[in-house]
């Protein structure tokens, strides 16, 4: 089960990837690629507080306020990655989980789905300077964001 004191390296990485859709760069190809990491990680967020609030339910402070940062980057994968986590684990290509996920397998996953989802957010605002105001960037955002809501209940947490 999640705990914050054994998940720390997961809350950080979370904010951080949070943080990154605060930076201001819009001409720079490298910034702008990190701040779409960020807008997809921040979209995510409000998927994590669900978790944490009614799937998992949780009750203690720590959890609730730190633990939506450690989901952010298993619900940037969301079910479309669940997905293709399950079919490895089930195809028998990867030890047996113990407790929570092989992070090994499932971080390339969201690493290559998130880099494609940010190179059209990025080249997008390195050609119009624009996040919210383009219609390319929100449907993209959007499609993240219902993929991350059909993957709420998959337990990357462990069960």
């Amino acid at each position: 089960m999640f705990t914050p004191r054994a998940d720390t390296l997961l809350m950080f990485f979370g904010i951080l990837l949070c943080a990154m859709a605060a930076i201001p760069a819009r001409r720079n190809l490298a910034l702008c690629f990190l701040r779409a990491i960020g807008l997809l990680a921040l979209v995510t967020l409000p998927v994590g507080i669900a978790q944490f609030l009614w799937v998992i339910e949780a009750k203690e402070f720590p959890e609730l306020v730190l633990g939506p940062f450690a989901a952010v980057p298993f619900n940037m994968g969301g079910l479309l990655c669940a997905a293709a986590f399950d079919s490895v684990d089930r195809a028998g290509l990867m030890p047996t989980r113990q407790i929570t996920m092989h992070l090994g397998v499932y971080l390339p996953m969201v690493i290559v789905q998130a880099g494609i989802l940010a190179a059209v957010i990025a080249s997008r605002i390195r050609t119009t300077g624009r996040v919210i105001a383009d219609r390319t960037i929100l449907t993209v955002l959007g499609i993240v964001l219902a993929n991350s809501i059909l993957g709420i209940t998959w337990p990357w947490w462990g069960s």
